[in-house]
């Protein structure tokens, strides 16, 4: 009975003796430590110089070392992990180590998660209504343009328009033709804007017709006489063409014939005519329209201006 037991407890010594004597050993192959002092040299030969000096064993197919570049290592008493670190980094290669055995393999490549775009911004619509200041009819035709762009609308026959913008702080430029234009920032959305334009402030004295056109006086370059319809009735005369004679300075009255009824009269400018393609006489406007005096009642003449163009 003696004996048994104590053969068990034998057993027993013998087994945590030698899982002891591993233990150690294990500790002590872990905790070997490393020294290297090489410059520019290949990663091949630092792992021969590795398993030199460890229990260490490289595991690694030659293609893989083929493109790596040489290091620069110069360690005292380092562990694996920390010269591996070294003789690694920046080479597109990372090791796994199992027990001994080191095995060397490509680096995985990085994964990268997109990032969320950017939202782009919401555009809005902006709805108004462009109308005269002084009248408060709508105004058809006006011009409304996002500031600094390209991008704009016309008002239709109600004034009414609407327009995409990038969103709320935009500015419009609004204008119209006679009007003073308007700069309008957008502030909310959902409701009507409303517009008013001013008159343009131009003195009805400082415009003078020009062929189809107006123009105002100080942009010309030519000589403008006036004659009013008043002085031009006070003479007896059917035809309102003869009454002009030395009525407007520049202008010549030429009357072949004095018998009634004579419609061969011709106007001279200063001697010669404005438009040779349209021979030696002006050119004749009646309200905006060429026409001729002829066939007008004197007495339905508000007024007669000549243009001396110089050329």
């Amino acid at each position: 009975m003696h004996l048994r037991l104590l053969f068990k407890i034998m057993k027993i010594t013998t087994i945590l003796l030698l899982a002891a004597c591993l233990q150690v050993t294990a500790k002590e192959g872990y905790s070997q430590k490393i020294t290297l002092s090489q410059n520019n040299v290949s990663l091949k030969t630092l792992f021969k110089e590795i398993e030199q000096q460890s229990d260490y064993q490289f595991f690694y197919k030659e293609k893989l070392l083929k493109n790596t570049k040489n290091v620069n290592i110069k360690v005292a008493n380092a562990s694996i992990e920390e010269v591996l670190a070294l003789c690694l980094n920046d080479q597109s290669l990372t090791y796994s180590l199992i027990d001994k055995i080191v095995v060397i393999k490509k680096q995985p490549p990085v994964i990268s998660i997109p990032k969320d775009p950017v939202p782009s911004p919401v555009s809005i619509e902006v709805r108004g209504i462009v109308v005269s200041d002084s009248t408060g009819r709508p105004l058809a035709g006006a011009s409304v343009k996002l500031k600094g762009t390209s991008t704009g609308t016309y008002t239709d026959e109600n004034g009414n328009f609407a327009l995409q913008v990038p969103g709320e702080g935009s500015v419009l430029v609004i204008s119209s033709i006679g009007y003073d234009s308007r700069e309008i920032r957008v502030a909310q959305t959902g409701t009507t804007i409303r517009v008013s334009l001013k008159v343009m402030a131009v003195k009805l004295a400082d415009i003078v017709v020009v062929g189809y056109t107006t123009q105002e006086k100080r942009k010309l370059t030519s000589a403008v006489v006036t004659v009013s319809g008043e002085e031009i009735t006070k003479r007896v005369a059917t035809d309102p063409t003869s009454l002009l004679q030395g009525q407007l300075p520049g202008l010549s009255v030429i009357q072949n014939s004095a018998e009634p009824g004579n419609e061969n009269i011709q106007l001279r400018i200063r001697g010669l005519g404005t438009f040779s393609t349209a021979g030696t006489n002006p050119l004749i406007i009646v309200d905006g329209l060429p026409g001729s005096l002829s066939v007008i009642n004197p007495n339905d003449i508000e007024s007669v201006t000549l243009l001396i163009t110089t050329t």
